[in-house]
C-alpha cells in the first residue's frame, strides 16, 4: 500500500521542494499534533512520524514512497480521524512532504540551515525574556499556528478560535469564568493545560491537543499565558 501511495499526488520524482520551509510549515502545521525527532515536535495526538515510518526506512521502500504517503494523507485526511482537511496544499504541501520524508526515522539531528530553520525572527510584542519565551513556545514544537491566528505570530490557522478576535471575549463569558476561572489569566491557562473544561461555541472536543499540562514545562506554560495575554491587547504590534 505505502509503494502504491508513493506515487499519489503531485508531488513527482525529481521534483524540487524547500526543506527549510517544510520544516517550518510542517512545525507550525503539524507539530501540536504529531512527534518527529528532527523538528524538535512533541505531539501525540496523531501517530509518531518517526516510529510510523521506521519500517518503511527499514524495509528499504525508500524515502520518497513516505512523501508520497504524507502528502497523499494530508490531501485526503481520514473524515473519522482529527486530522483537518485543507491543512496545507500546493508548494507548501510539497515541501512538507519532503520534510516528512528527509526527517523521520532519520538518527542524529538538522545541521545547517535546518538547524536554524524554526527559530523566531521579530520579535512584536515579545520585549521581555518571558514574552520572548512564550513567543518561542507559540511559534514551536506545541504547534499553536497549526490551529489559531494570532498576529504578532503570523499566525493565521483555522482550526481553534482566532485568538485575536475571541480568545478575550470567550474568556469574559459567565460560563468560562465558571469553568476556566475569572481572570484572563486564569483563563488562558485553563485553556492550554485542560483544553475542554469549556469549549467556546463552534468547536467541539477532541481537535486541541489535552497534553501541553505534561509536554510543556510550568515555565513554559507562564510564559505562554503572558504573552498571548500582552499579544491580544488592542493595536497589539504584528511581528
Amino acid at each position: 500500500m505505502l509503494a502504491a501511495l508513493a506515487g499519489c499526488g503531485s508531488v513527482k520524482h525529481g521534483e524540487e521542494a524547500n526543506l527549510i520551509a517544510g520544516k517550518q510549515a510542517f512545525v507550525a502545521k503539524c507539530g501540536a499534533c504529531h512527534t518527529m525527532a528532527r523538528a524538535g515536535t512533541k505531539g501525540t495526538v496523531g501517530p509518531n512520524l518517526d516510529e510510523a515510518f521506521r519500517h518503511t526506512v527499514d524495509e528499504g521502500l525508500g524515502r520518497n514512497t513516505i512523501r508520497g504517503v504524507v502528502q497523499y494523507q494530508v490531501e485526503y485526511p481520514n473524515p473519522e480521524n482529527v486530522m483537518p482537511k485543507g491543512l496545507a496544499s500546493g508548494a507548501t504541501l510539497k515541501d512538507i512532504a519532503a520534510y516528512v520524508a528527509y526527517a523521520a526515522a532519520r538518527p542524529g539531528e538538522d545541521g545547517g540551515l535546518l538547524a536554524n530553520a524554526t527559530k523566531q525572527v521579530g520579535k512584536g510584542v515579545a520585549t521581555t525574556p518571558l514574552l520572548m519565551e512564550g513567543k518561542d513556545t507559540f511559534l514551536g514544537s506545541s504547534g499553536c499556528t497549526s490551529c489559531h491566528t494570532l498576529a504578532d505570530a503570523g499566525a493565521t490557522g483555522t482550526v481553534g478560535p482566532d485568538l485575536n478576535q475571541r480568545l478575550r471575549s470567550d474568556c469574559a463569558i459567565a460560563a468560562s469564568k465558571a469553568a476556566r476561572g475569572a481572570t484572563l489569566q486564569q483563563c488562558i491557562e485553563v485553556a492550554i493545560t485542560h483544553p475542554y473544561k469549556y469549549i467556546p461555541s463552534g468547536y467541539r472536543a477532541g481537535v486541541m491537543p489535552a497534553t501541553f499540562a505534561s509536554s510543556l514545562s510550568r515555565k513554559q506554560v507562564e510564559a505562554l499565558v503572558a504573552y498571548l495575554v500582552k499579544a491580544t491587547e488592542p493595536g497589539a504590534a504584528k511581528h
